[in-house]
């Protein structure tokens, strides 16, 4: 019998420190699961879902370490994580990117891939089903808000590799029905999945502006998960060896499993 379990992950403003590690972090934390049945015992379904926080434009550059205009030139086959803090492994699938323009951070330039990491795939009779993750293909022109973790705890592992920002909500693709060359900037008009239009220069020109004034922060989802941290032990919301196994835990990788 082929099972299906449903699992909803809730994806919360990072009020305490286990909503900021659901945000950016550990993927699949605090998850709800229902079981249902199908038709083949070697075969499991794990679908999720999640609860997004609204990003707007200002905070996808805020949290973005890089933001990319490339094409997606390839993907890997899916593997399977461990967590760090125990559970079921997940599947994730990385997206190689080349990188035609770089419009925020210096950590990739024009000509170089990159590897973008999204929760989904299937590998070892698993198959795991993300509908808020972004959903990129091969020979998608896209542009892109990224990020990497920078930290261990949840499903991240050592490895040069980025995460979408704000899930579904930093990537999009260019619309072929206005699609030009690359050469004429102006006519560029990427689209999410949410249907929200970016036109190419005038984000490349926000950007610019924005990154002017708020340099990148390489660090700033260690930073954010290390205040939060604070701010829940001296509120009383977790012990002090909740915070120390927290702590702990950002110090160690997940796993990927053969």
């Amino acid at each position: 019998m082929k099972k299906i379990l449903n699992k909803a992950f809730f994806i919360v403003p990072a009020i305490c420190v286990l909503a900021l590690v659901c945000i950016m972090l550990a993927r699949g934390l605090d998850q709800v699961q229902s079981n249902d049945s199908a038709t083949d015992d070697s075969v499991t379904t794990v679908k999720k879902s999640m609860l997004l926080v609204e990003m707007t434009e200002e905070d996808l550059f805020e949290h973005s370490t890089l933001v990319i205009r490339g094409k997606v030139v390839g993907q890997s086959d899916a593997f399977q994580i461990e967590p760090v803090s125990g559970g079921d492994p997940s599947n994730f699938t990385d997206y190689f990117v080349e990188v035609y323009e770089t419009l925020r951070g210096d950590s990739a330039e024009a000509g170089e891939v990159v590897s973008v990491r999204t929760e989904g795939g299937f590998t070892n009779n698993l198959n795991v089903i993300c509908d808020e993750t972004a959903q990129l293909q091969i020979d998608d022109e896209v542009l892109l808000y990224l990020y990497r973790s920078g930290m261990g705890a949840g499903n991240n592992t050592d490895g040069d590799y980025y995460y979408v920002t704000g899930e579904k909500q930093g990537a999009f693709i260019l619309n072929e029905s206005t699609q030009r060359s690359f050469s004429n900037n102006a006519d560029e008009i990427f689209v999410n999945e949410d249907g929200e239009e970016a036109v190419y220069h005038e984000i490349a020109e926000q950007i610019e502006e924005y990154t002017e004034e708020n340099p990148v922060n390489e660090n700033i989802v260690y930073d954010e998960f290390l205040n939060n941290l604070n701010l829940n032990l001296e509120s009383g919301f977790i012990s002090q060896d909740e915070y120390n196994r927290l702590l702990a835990e950002a110090q160690v990788y997940a796993t990927i499993l053969d």
